[in-house]
Order: structure tokens, then sequence, then C-alpha cells
């Protein structure tokens, strides 16, 4: 299966809620990744929100191939489906003001 994903650009809504104790909450807003690089081969951390028209079982069994073309050339890494959900043992991605388990 070869799909294309849709970026969005709204990580600036988004929070990563970790649990801090029995009923304490850390709230720590997401920062996007980068649209561009002050030089060639800077490493850089960000997030990226993308939707897919493509079934949860399905992304599990996938390999995501991200392309980033640059004037320098394009670069491609990939990685298992698995890692576009989050691990709620490292906290929750969750979009900013919205009500849930986790106030």
């Amino acid at each position: 299966m070869n799909n294309a994903a849709t970026t969005i650009d709204d990580v600036d809504q988004w929070e990563l809620l970790l649990k801090r104790g029995a009923t304490r909450y850390e709230h720590i807003p997401l920062q996007a990744l980068p649209k561009k690089l002050s030089q060639r081969g800077e490493p850089v951390d960000g997030w990226l929100h993308f939707a897919v028209d493509t079934p949860e079982s399905d992304l599990y069994r996938s390999t995501l191939r991200l392309k980033v073309n640059s004037v320098h050339g394009t670069c491609v890494g990939e990685i298992n489906g698995g890692h576009a959900f989050p691990n709620r043992g490292k906290g929750t991605v969750r979009k900013i003001g919205s009500y849930s388990q986790y106030l």
C-alpha cells in the first residue's frame, strides 16, 4: 500500500501530558519541526502532525517513510508504523484545552 499523508500545520495546538504522581499531570507544549534550517546537516527535533486515511491495524504493520525536500536535495527516513501512536508510558498527546480523563 502506498498512501500519501497530508501534514497539518497545528502542532502548536497540541501538548504532551505526563503523569507525575497519583493525581498530578505536567502539560508540555509540542514544538513543530522547523521548516527551515540555518545550515546543511544541522540536526533538529520537533513534532509533525499528519493525517492518513488508513486503518490503525494497517499502520501498525506498515513502514512510514518521511521524505524531506530541500534546496540541498531530498532526505528519506523510515520508521515502523507502530511508532505513529503514542506510548502511554511516555505520556499522552492531546489537543490543548481538550477535556479528558487526564485533567
